[in-house]
């Protein structure tokens, strides 16, 4: 059978096909983008000023994730977009079976054979070019003379007939080339309820994609193709919705007095909670990438934000200080207790931020003890032992308030001053031995 012969029948099927599409797939989508509209907007934003306390409150509430409510939204989108995924896929490889078994197309495509002009029959009879039929789309449709027969078959221009390096591939665009745009679409429309519904369809297309990975039945390119491109739309819109958030962390300018741990702080851990619980059982490259890289760019901004409200205080002011060991020690244990191995490069940075800070608060309390010695020397007799008297009750009497602000500290936050009552003896020892009164 001339398979060939068959070809200039693709274009008709084409459009016939877009027929179909249009009156009973069509609808099939808007049906779906219908539903997902009906969900109302989720609050997922993490660190704009105006959700503090719903984000708080939802840190608060361990149960809150469990509602009906949010139960039944989540298994209303997710559920509809995977099924709109196994509609799509049911119907691309139907079409892609039928092109196969009916115009001999491959995929991928088989390389032509060569031909081999030069053969010659044993009994010294006329040359023959072994042109046998291909399981290719590139079949040639060339006569005798070597040019295309007349009414020879192209799409957008190109001849199907050898012209085309995948011409299954090809025909698939043109069967379902507003697919990509549909499923686009459905994906916009859940990232305005929760940017995070991105992730659960990222890791939905993750494993369509690989069940058609393999060489054999199952395989194919066009499929691969389609669903790569709609994940680059849920990538794209996932990094702007994490660039939102770093541009509300910068946007903010809080007071540091007295302002203990800054509510962008607070959310942090909050917000790597929430994206974990969409971090799929198997390791997924590209939804591992993507999470872990949000992780940096939130990191990044709440350093650089905090260091420059620091230094824009006065450098003698005493909040500068007092809000970088609360902060830093914060995110330091919080992130401990989460335990997520790509979050400690950023805990072992924020230790060692903390500890530089703790050392320069040491180094803060050595210079007032001194200043407060020499003040001492100047007003008592050198030789007086009223100096130690004076020094030692100085000491009790600083570490009775530093051991109160050490219990207001915990009450607060859980959590200890960064110098203990023992390291401030040690500096009170100290500086009373390398000054003496001359």
């Amino acid at each position: 059978m001339d398979i060939e012969k068959f070809h200039p029948l693709i274009p008709l099927y084409i459009k016939a096909y877009r027929s179909t599409y249009k009156h009973e797939i069509k609808p099939f989508f808007s049906t779906i983008q219908h539903s997902i509209l009906k969900e109302t907007k989720d609050q997922n934003d993490f660190f704009s000023s105006h959700v503090k306390k719903s984000v708080e409150l939802a840190s608060s509430n361990t149960t809150a994730s469990s509602t009906p409510v949010k139960q039944t939204k989540k298994r209303t989108i997710d559920k509809a977009f995977r099924f709109g995924l196994s509609c799509v896929e049911n119907a691309i490889m139907s079409e892609q079976q039928f092109l196969m078994e009916y115009f001999l197309f491959t995929d991928p495509p088989t390389a032509p054979k060569p031909s081999h002009s030069h053969s010659h029959s044993s009994g010294g009879g006329s040359s023959a070019s072994s042109h046998g039929h291909q399981r290719s789309g590139s079949v040639s449709s060339k006569d005798k003379d070597g040019k295309l027969g007349v009414g020879a078959p192209t799409l957008g221009g190109v001849s199907l007939d050898g012209g085309l390096e995948n011409p299954l591939d090809h025909i698939l665009s043109e069967m379902f080339d507003c697919v990509a745009p549909e499923l686009k679409e459905m994906v916009e429309k859940a990232d305005q309820i929760n940017p995070f519904y991105l992730l659960t369809m990222l890791i939905d297309t993750e494993q369509f994609i690989s069940s058609h990975t393999t060489l054999g039945p199952t395989y194919s390119s066009f499929i691969i193709k389609t669903l790569s491109e709609v994940q680059k739309t849920m990538k794209s819109l996932f990094n702007k919705f994490i660039d939102l958030q770093s541009d509300s962390i910068k946007s903010a300018q809080p007071s540091l007095k007295k302002c203990g741990v800054l509510s962008h702080f607070k959310h942090f851990p909050i917000f790597v909670n929430s994206l974990e619980k969409y971090r799929s059982n198997v390791e997924m490259e590209s939804v591992s990438s993507l999470i872990n890289s949000s992780y940096y760019k939130i990191v990044v901004a709440l350093n650089n934000w905090i260091d420059g409200l620091v230094e824009k205080q006065p450098p003698d002011d005493k909040y500068r200080f007092i809000a970088l060991v609360e902060n830093y020690y914060f995110i330091t244990i919080k992130m401990a207790e989460i335990g997520i191995p790509c979050l400690k490069t950023y805990l072992d940075t924020a230790t060692q931020r903390y500890q530089m800070v703790e050392k320069y608060k040491t180094e803060n309390i050595e210079k007032g003890l001194i200043k407060a010695l020499h003040n001492i020397y100047k007003h008592i007799t050198k030789d007086s032992t009223l100096i130690l008297v004076i020094w030692e009750r100085l000491e009790e009497v600083f570490i009775e308030k530093y051991d109160h602000y050490q219990d207001l500290a915990h009450q607060c936050y859980q959590q200890s001053m960064p110098v203990s009552s023992d390291q401030i003896k040690g500096i009170f020892a100290t500086v009373i031995k390398k000054n003496p009164n001359k």
